[in-house]
């Protein structure tokens, strides 16, 4: 038996959940158990993410360069604590700091549509019917092995030919390489969603480069030199993206608009990726659609246009 603590915004106790299992805490929101993980059941307090609306009760650590996330800050009374909070980690999700928010549910359905899902769930539960907090038992086929770690980019290649194919999509400003195992498989599939739309195919392919650029840039050039390309710029990321999906069959002849390589480029940041589904519009469609006119107007200043 374990006993996860659940503080209140003040960091006092308000309640427990007994989970009939002995818990090991891993990374993220993830626990393992004796024979399952666990999604949702508490995290030792370190950081979360605000906005502009901080007092005396936090202490700023740094502002993020993605601008929807605010700041890093710590909250004093929950420091050295260790369960769930009441209080968003996240401002542009419902998900409270250590615990899985309702867009977490979609992880069931997408577990059994999508064929190349790591994870299979055992069982969800409400522990928080006022705000709609869950955790979720679960099985992984690939042991929460990262890609990053030992993984061959023949299956990383795998992975995306099937969903450009199969018409699944990554959210494109998503650290999506954290969700990919070393096998190809997804372990995060709460997030994906199906579209025929290019930009969101677009945006699929250029989250998976960028974040495991950003990951680990060696593992990046990797996977650039099998599939026969090369990275000397940033463009790269979104070219060699557009490349990829010539590969997998889709017709990319309205992202090239211009002899010119720039401009290409220019026009599919703008008018393509920019206006895929971000971050925020897994809860809200309005909080997404207004992410993406604040990255419209940050772009634009980047690009020069």
């Amino acid at each position: 038996m374990t006993v996860i603590n659940v503080w209140d915004s003040d960091g006092l106790l308000v309640n427990e959940l007994f989970i009939d299992d002995k818990l090991t805490y891993l990374n993220g929101r993830v626990s393992k158990g004796v024979k399952y993980y666990y999604k949702g059941v508490g995290i030792p307090y370190h950081s979360h993410y605000r906005l502009d609306d901080i007092n005396n009760k936090y202490e700023k650590i740094e502002k993020l360069s993605v601008f929807y996330l605010g700041y890093e800050v710590i909250k004093k009374s929950f420091v050295g604590k260790i369960g769930i909070f009441h209080e968003k980690y996240q401002p542009q999700f419902t998900d409270f700091i250590g615990t899985c928010g309702s867009k977490e549910l979609s992880i069931i359905e997408h577990s059994e549509e999508f064929e190349r899902s790591s994870v299979n769930v055992i069982k969800a539960e409400c522990h928080d019917n006022l705000n709609h907090q869950y955790y979720f038992v679960l099985n992984y086929k690939c042991g929460r092995v990262d890609y990053t770690k030992v993984g061959q980019p023949r299956d990383l290649y795998a992975l995306l030919e099937y969903m450009i194919q199969n018409d699944w999509n990554f959210i494109w400003d998503k650290n999506s390489i954290t969700d990919i195992s070393y096998n190809g498989l997804v372990t995060d599939v709460a997030d994906i969603f199906r579209s025929t739309l290019l930009k969101h195919k677009l945006g699929t392919v250029y989250s998976v480069l960028h974040s495991l650029a950003k990951t680990d840039f060696d593992k990046y050039l990797q996977f650039v030199r099998y599939i026969k390309n090369k990275h000397e710029h940033q463009i790269h990321f979104v070219m060699i993206a557009i490349d990829l999906l010539r590969s997998f069959g889709v017709d990319t002849n309205e992202l090239e608009v211009s002899n010119d390589l720039i401009e290409n480029y220019k026009h599919s940041v703008m008018n393509y990726i920019i206006e895929g589904r971000n971050c925020g519009h897994c809860c809200y469609i309005e909080l997404g659609n207004q992410i993406t006119d604040e990255y419209r107007v940050i772009t634009k200043k980047q690009l020069g246009i």
